[in-house]
């Protein structure tokens, strides 16, 4: 990405500005103390571990001293909706709740399975529409989750879903790189070929650029792969699923897009329960660019905590990402600047980088098979590199 070919936009914003004394500048606000950079690398490290240990754990502490469940345990709310009837002589109060059931009654039971039962015991896919009848429905064992907002490109839900989501993100530049705002509209899809395997397509959509951005308007790059669930316990509602993704340089130049040859993206993803309460998930991941020189090298882990709010459909949320840089590329043109998860720059001088985001924000489920969500994204760290802040807004469709 040489300066000369930099927008017209861009020129005249940093042109102002002696190069050196401008990404001086740069640096000088972006800078992480050493200190801080060793707090975020202690965080990866205990966040990784517990996606390790608490993923694999069979069962939490809470859950020690509850009785084993049976199909017999399973009660929804009334009569007609059953698939397994209670012990007799039971009453409601006495059976303890299996988590595998959502606030609409669906689910599974520990030990019908989480294929073909569930699909068909859940409201969101009785019924078969042209999409339904080509792809695997959602899975609906782990209902009482929500999917993630921020770092929307890259933070992948576990489960297996088709679904269509729809994304609006504002993103607003900080004051060294004009201070500008942007917004992009974009489109994922996820389809399930069946119980395990997925095809994902993470990135498409459209950029615009305000007078003070840093790039004009134009196409992002298109980025699409495959999902596969590694392993799902309904019971103890924990899941594990791994994938990789290729990012096609197809976007537009001008739009700080289509660079490079390509990017693959390498990630698993894992999801569990909480004390009965929370809801976990974390994605972690590797961007590889197959040419080195054009585009910088990445590694990210996103975590997310969503609780939801009484017995109403509304669900906090609060995530937290932190991006670490372990190769540079070789453009200089916003040498020790990168792009977080919608650019990749291909900067000098980024290596050994780190930012960590954190973001707030609400999401409601109208339905089994609706997600609305809005979060509020800042850094956390005195590094900031493009963002100064973002909201995200997302409406999913789900079968």
């Amino acid at each position: 990405m040489e300066f000369a070919r930099l927008p017209r936009r861009q020129r005249s914003t940093i042109g102002s500005v002696a190069p050196d004394a401008f990404f001086t500048e740069l640096n000088g606000h972006g800078v992480i103390m050493q200190r801080e950079r060793s707090q975020i690398y202690a965080l990866g490290v205990t966040l990784s571990a517990c996606l390790l240990l608490g993923l694999t754990t069979s069962a939490s502490a809470q859950d020690a001293g509850a009785p084993a469940l049976t199909d017999q345990d399973l009660l929804l709310d009334s009569p007609s909706d059953r698939f397994f009837e209670p012990t007799p002589g039971a009453a409601a109060s006495d059976t303890w709740t299996n988590p595998a059931i959502d606030s609409y009654g669906h689910g599974c039971g520990c030990n019908a399975g989480c294929d073909y039962d569930c699909a068909a015991s859940c409201g969101g896919c009785g019924v078969l529409s042209s999409i339904a009848r080509n792809f695997h429905p959602s899975d609906r064992c782990f209902s009482e989750f929500v999917s993630p907002i921020t770092n929307a490109i890259f933070f992948e839900d576990p489960r297996t879903l088709t679904e269509a989501r729809f994304l609006f993100i504002n993103h607003d530049l900080p004051d060294a790189l004009g201070g500008g705002d942007a917004q992009v509209y974009a489109l994922q899809l996820r389809a399930a070929i069946n119980d395990r395997l997925s095809i994902i397509a993470i990135k498409d959509g459209f950029i615009v650029g305000q007078p003070n951005a840093p790039f004009d308007d134009g196409w992002a790059d298109i980025g699409l792969g495959l999902k596969y669930l590694l392993w799902s316990d309904c019971c103890t509602q924990r899941l594990l699923a791994g994938g990789v993704t290729y990012e096609l340089p197809s976007g537009t130049r001008r739009a700080l897009q289509g660079n490079g040859d390509g990017e693959f993206n390498v990630f698993l993803s894992g999801a569990a329960r909480i004390w009965d309460t929370y809801n976990w998930m974390v994605t972690s991941g590797a961007r590889i660019p197959t040419n080195s020189n054009e585009e910088s090298q990445v590694f990210y882990l996103s975590n997310h905590i969503s609780r939801r709010l009484g017995c109403s459909n509304f669900y906090l949320v609060s995530e937290a990402h932190w991006y670490h840089w372990f190769r540079s590329g070789n453009q200089t043109a916003l040498a020790g600047i990168e792009g977080l998860d919608l650019f990749n720059f291909g900067s000098t001088g980024v290596a050994g980088n780190s930012i960590v985001t954190g973001a707030w924000g609400v999401r409601f489920k109208p339905g089994p098979s609706t997600e609305i969500g809005m979060a509020y994204q800042v850094p956390l760290t005195s590094r900031e590199d493009i963002l100064d802040d973002r909201f995200t807004l997302d409406w999913i469709f789900r079968y």
